[in-house]
């Protein structure tokens, strides 16, 4: 007869450690944990699936873009071979390469866009929650408690931060790193368990609780060889993983940082098996550094972005001060906070806010001893975004240091915080379920606030009166709802929102040009010129204000004709050298070396752009025209014929059809 098991018998020992809290976390139910993480995240985010492409960088990256537009396969190898707009994250751009294959129209919508937006809110929403799976497994490994990671998880699927990242189509980006510098931990993590001979948690439904791989290698006579090789296996493929998510975008750099928390804090190996393990990644990571420093130069940020060196440091400290409080207080959520470095040192808060993330240290350092996870999560916090804080300047701190999504990654500490927390609940059966209830309680509130976070990205106009809801200061959201304003054709309205945007910020450059399209719509080619010259003056190495000043001296009636050509070319060729990519310049100066009588260098310009920009009707009527000048009468035609098959009602390019018909031709 089997002798009972005793209180301090092995099996009630395993029986006890996997029993975290209600429910009972039974091997046969860990399909559960991971079911309703899917299902409550779906709940709480699944609005942004049927919303539309935003102003706010959509057109910029997705909807204009040439890459994706059509989206071809030798546009595919340039994405991996250039830099674009200053960023160099090609996998970011083969992902909505691929998604425009799929979500590609047949003809395009009232607002001219050819994608649809369905597609990619879908596919952001998909990754965000093939994230919350991996911080599922991540915090499993970990703890050993299923139940203590599916909240973990929770709290960084539902919280209200990560709604920008998600419902914002650019925001994959963020959302695709993301995804990939968690995978990359938690391979990490599972690979220095194993090394070490750390158990982890076993893939759901796996018999008795035990770990197929976690054990030590130590262990048995043949099975530490393999067990070894699995170690190093997933090495290998968390290194993968942190070089493609770098790829998606340059701040996975911080995630070698995060990797070294999670060792020596919570794993506590020795440091020098973390050193050893993590050199390889931060050689990668400073590599990666050295390129976004060449692709996106902080040398070229205006006065009121820039701050002294000395006070970067403080600048830092306000922006944790700022996500810990957003983390604990989800409130006022918008897309610009307007939290640039000069507002900052303006208001004087940067002389206090410091003490917010000080004093959070300081109580985690305290109690490092009885409760390292504590440590471990606010390292977790602050390392995330180390790479936007401020300690180096970047381009985005023209508006603001601070973003919701700069803090995605990040949401891995709170959540750790929360896993580890219920792990230590006390005994007593109603102590445990008051525990989860008041958990489950916040969970729901931070559900409902993310579900309602939602709807204010459904389309433009919704998003960016929200975010003069939340400031209303902000510059941009005038100025970006002065562009939508002009897209639907009330001109009226967009002249004004974009001067209320320069009454903010006499700095504002898309509010200049803004304005200056909408003056052109209104007949008053002096002001537009004028609104191009300041959009120029407040940003010499602006490619679009740069090619619409070319534009308007162009045509420019008054004085020298000549002169005017001559400075519109030069203006083109600066424009060009800022962004090659751009077909605005190249469109523009190929009309303006036409006028010239430049019909040589009118074509090759004419070419790029309509090369660049394939779906542009005016870029085949100009090209169209000038291969008809060239005598290349059946080239001309081709591209009168592409002009009309975009827009049936071009009527230059049925002129230009209708003349190369003719007898004489």
């Amino acid at each position: 007869m089997p002798k009972p098991a005793t209180p301090h018998s092995p099996s009630n020992a395993r029986r006890k450690e996997s029993s975290p809290g209600p429910p009972a976390d039974r091997p046969a139910r860990n399909w559960l944990a991971p079911l309703l993480l899917i299902v409550i995240t779906l709940a709480a985010l699944c609005p942004v699936c049927v919303h539309e492409f935003t102003s706010w960088d959509d057109h910029l990256n997705v909807t204009a873009n040439p890459v994706l537009n059509p989206p071809e396969w030798r546009r595919l190898r340039f994405v991996w071979t250039h830099s674009i707009h200053e960023e160099y994250i090609p996998l970011s751009y083969s992902v909505w390469w691929v998604l425009a294959r799929v979500a590609h129209l047949d003809a395009p919508d009232p607002s001219g866009i050819w994608l649809d937006p369905y597609v990619f809110h879908t596919a952001n929403l998909l990754l965000h929650l093939a994230a919350a799976l991996v911080v599922y497994q991540l915090l499993a490994s970990l703890t050993r408690r299923p139940w203590a990671a599916w909240a973990g998880a929770m709290l960084f699927a539902i919280h209200p931060l990560q709604v920008e990242a998600v419902a914002w189509v650019t925001g994959l980006k963020d959302v695709l790193c993301g995804l990939l510098s968690l995978v990359a931990l938690w391979q990490y993590v599972r690979f220095a368990q194993s090394q070490y001979g750390m158990p982890s948690i076993p893939s759901p439904g796996t018999p008795g609780g035990a770990s197929g791989s976690g054990d030590c290698p130590r262990a048995g006579k043949g099975g530490g060889s393999s067990v070894a090789t699995e170690a190093w296996l997933r090495y290998a493929g968390a290194t993968v993983a942190l070089v493609l998510a770098l790829l998606a975008k340059p701040s996975a750099v911080s995630v070698p940082v995060m990797a070294a928390v999670i060792d020596l804090v919570l794993l506590k190996r020795p440091w020098r098996r973390v050193a050893v393990a993590l050199l390889p990644w931060f050689a990668i990571a400073g590599a990666f550094v050295l390129v976004g420093l060449l692709s996106q130069p902080a040398g070229e940020l205006p006065e009121d972005a820039r701050s002294p060196a000395w006070l970067r440091p403080l600048i830092a400290a306000d922006a944790l001060a700022f996500y810990v409080t957003k983390v604990v207080l989800p409130a006022r959520f918008g897309i610009l906070y307007a939290r640039a470095p000069q507002w900052a040192i303006s208001h004087g808060w940067l002389w206090f806010t410091w003490l917010v993330p000080a004093s959070l240290l300081a109580i985690a350092w305290a109690y490092r001893r009885q409760a390292p996870w504590g440590l471990a999560a606010v390292l977790l916090l602050f390392a995330a975004p180390a790479a936007v804080l401020g300690l180096v300047p970047f381009d985005f701190q023209r508006h603001s240091t601070v973003a919701d999504r700069y803090v995605y990654v990040g949401m891995i500490g709170p959540a750790l915080a929360l896993a580890f927390a219920l792990t230590s609940l006390p005994t007593g059966r109603r102590a445990i379920w008051a525990s989860w209830g008041a958990v489950g309680a916040c969970l729901a509130l931070l559900a409902g606030r993310t579900l309602a976070q939602t709807f204010t990205w459904q389309d433009s106009f919704t998003l960016f009166r929200h975010a003069l809801a939340v400031n209303p200061h902000d510059d941009a959201a005038y100025a970006n709802l002065a562009a939508d304003e002009l897209a639907v054709g009330r001109v009226a309205e967009a002249d004004a929102l974009a001067r209320q945007s320069i009454a903010q910020n006499p700095k504002q450059v898309s509010a200049y040009l803004i304005l200056g399209s909408a003056l052109q719509k209104e007949g008053r080619p002096r002001e537009e010129q004028e609104a191009y010259r300041r959009a120029c003056e407040n940003d010499p190495h602006n490619a679009m204000a740069l090619s619409d000043l070319a534009a308007v001296v162009a045509e420019d009636p008054t004085g020298d004709k000549p002169s005017h050509l001559a400075e519109a070319a030069e203006l083109c060729r600066r424009a060009i050298a800022v962004e090659p990519t751009d077909p605005s310049p190249h469109a523009v100066l190929a009309a303006v070396l036409a006028a010239q009588r430049n019909d040589a260098g009118a074509l090759v310009e004419a070419r790029t752009a309509v090369d660049l920009n394939p779906n542009d009707v005016p870029s085949h009527i100009r090209l169209g025209q000038l291969l008809a000048r060239a005598g290349q009468f059946s080239q001309a035609a081709d591209q009168f014929t592409a002009a009309l098959r975009l827009d049936p009602n071009a009527s230059e390019a049925k002129q230009g059809l209708d003349k190369l018909k003719q007898p004489a031709r």
